[in-house]
């Protein structure tokens, strides 16, 4: 490829495996095609080779010359279809030489799937994959190695595109009858020169990331997360290297493997928390409108690896950041995890980057307070709720809000007042046997005379239930007397009809009568 140009061809999949040594980037996506995935590629597939079609076009594959000296082109967009193809022309070397032909089963293996390196003196693949599954697919389908074991989801997922494929060439032969050779010899063909891909081979990969956007703008299933990466690292430049290992240590704070859901919500959580709350479609956008050059990327990558740290610790209680706050703050830490409430994550986010330590211990205190208080009244968890957290953050990041004091006069819009929350309690129903138990085992404890009634451990729900007095399931015959059918409907999840009782007693009355449970209830 010419230095500085842009080039275009029409070439057969298997062509490329042949031809190249390729590579799947460290940070990108582990093999993910699942089993219908690979059905539905085994079908078009079967249908154009049956049908005799001069071609079968497959989409589009970018490309980069790598600048190491490994020699390898970057794979940029299209390593799932190389790799399952990959697969096939392995079952087809498989089936070979299960029938004996060890011959055509190394030609394959050498023409399509393994080279000699002179360097090395050894055989090395002509595809490697990201760091994850690399070594295990060089093993279980270059080498046909029966080790290592599959330890990733996407080892079993190579595993189990093996197995389809092997199956269907199985039969494959299987149907040509004597004429098994000549049919197989007849995949590899196709898949060399009909099965055909626009490659794409562009000078430099930020030059490759911006066509992987240009090409999957309109219509196309990516996710927030893969069009902002491609967007980030296509606009690196000469920093792309420093980008792209920042990326990888946003990924390793949050400890996931690829861009998830989970990564898609921080990344909108903290967005929201600097910006103000934003929808996910808008998001997107909204971080390209504001991140172009250069400086501005390897700085928003900078922000994204301190705030996702962070954010992996608002996520457990058990994070060392919670080492310097005590124990009381692990325990608010816990309780707000149990209560499920996301929409305030944007705004902890920038009280963690801005309050003291002490003003944090507050909050969190103060924050269960609100957030037990919205849950009871209702509409803590709309989006009335975060686009005031949110707003509340960017108060916080600019100075204007620094105690928690302030952070209420803020929120009070959203935060019930006393006698609101005794009016909702008073006839509040609970239909999440989380919160439920929740709600009766701070009660229990604020009668008991506990400093800190809020605070409840996780309990062992092996050995405590949660009882309904009056049944979920009430029969007319038991309960028909005391409540109608409205009421048995309306009253079971009221918070004065639940108690917590060991499992064996509660096991034994169930959806007994009344007069049956009041011993075991009362004693």
């Amino acid at each position: 490829m010419d230095s500085g140009r842009i080039r275009f061809s029409l070439r057969g999949i298997a062509t490329e495996l042949k031809e190249r040594l390729l590579a799947v980037p460290v940070y990108q996506r582990s093999y993910a095609w699942k089993s219908d995935e690979v059905g539905e590629y085994w079908a078009d597939l079967r249908s154009a080779f049956s049908e005799n079609a001069p071609e079968y076009f497959l989409g589009t594959i970018v490309l980069t010359k790598s600048t190491s000296a490994s020699f390898r082109d970057t794979i940029i967009d299209g390593q799932q279809r190389l790799a399952t193809t990959s697969i096939l022309l392995a079952a087809i070397r498989d089936e070979f030489g299960n029938r004996g032909d060890s011959k055509r089963a190394e030609i394959v293996q050498h023409k399509y799937l393994s080279t000699s390196d002179l360097a090395s003196a050894a055989e090395v693949a002509r595809l490697t994959l990201n760091s994850e599954d690399a070594h295990f697919f060089e093993q279980r389908i270059v080498n046909r190695s029966a080790a290592p074991a599959p330890s990733r989801p996407s080892h079993e997922l190579i595993l189990d595109a093996r197995e389809r494929f092997g199956t269907y060439m199985k039969k494959v032969a299987d149907d040509a009858g004597p004429d098994w050779a000549i049919r197989l010899t007849q995949w590899a063909d196709f898949l060399e020169h009909r099965v055909k891909a626009i490659v794409l081979e562009v000078p430099t990969d930020a030059d490759a990331y911006l066509i992987f956007e240009t090409l999957n703008d309109r219509g196309a299933d990516l996710t927030i997360a893969d069009l902002l990466k491609n967007y980030l690292f296509g606009h690196a430049g000469s920093k792309l290297d420093a980008v792209r290992d920042g990326w990888m240590m946003v990924l390793g704070a949050l400890e996931i493997t690829s861009e998830n859901a989970l990564f898609t919500t921080f990344l909108r959580h903290y967005w929201s928390s600097v910006h103000g709350a934003i929808r996910e479609r808008e998001l997107y956008k909204s971080i390209k409108d504001r991140v172009a050059t250069e400086t501005q990327v390897l700085e928003f990558t900078g922000q994204l690896q301190n705030a996702a740290a962070l954010y992996a610790a608002l996520l457990s209680s058990n994070h060392d950041y919670w080492d310097d706050l005590g124990a009381t703050g692990k325990e608010n830490v816990e309780t707000l995890l149990r209560l499920d409430l996301e929409q305030n994550r944007p705004l902890l986010l920038a009280a963690l980057q801005h309050f003291t330590d002490a003003e944090k211990r507050t909050l969190f205190k103060s924050l269960v307070a609100w957030s037990v208080r919205g849950l009871i009244v209702g509409g803590i968890g709309g989006g009335t709720a975060e686009k005031a957290y949110c707003g509340a953050a960017v108060k916080i990041r600019r100075g204007e809000i620094k105690t928690t004091g302030e952070l209420l006069a803020e929120l009070s819009p959203i935060v019930p007042s006393d006698s609101e929350f005794e009016e909702a309690f008073a006839t509040a129903r609970v239909p999440k046997a989380n919160l439920a138990r929740y709600y009766l085992i701070a009660l229990e404890n604020g009668k008991q005379g506990h400093k800190e009634p809020e605070f409840v451990p996780n309990s062992n729900e092996d050995q405590v239930n949660l009882e309904h007095v009056l049944p979920k399931r009430a029969s007319a015959s038991d309960w028909g007397a005391q409540f109608n059918a409205d009421e048995r409907r309306d009253d079971v999840h009221r918070l004065g009809n639940l108690a917590l009782l060991q499992k064996g007693p509660n096991g034994r009355i169930g959806n007994k009568s009344f007069s049956v449970k009041k011993p075991v209830l009362s004693s």
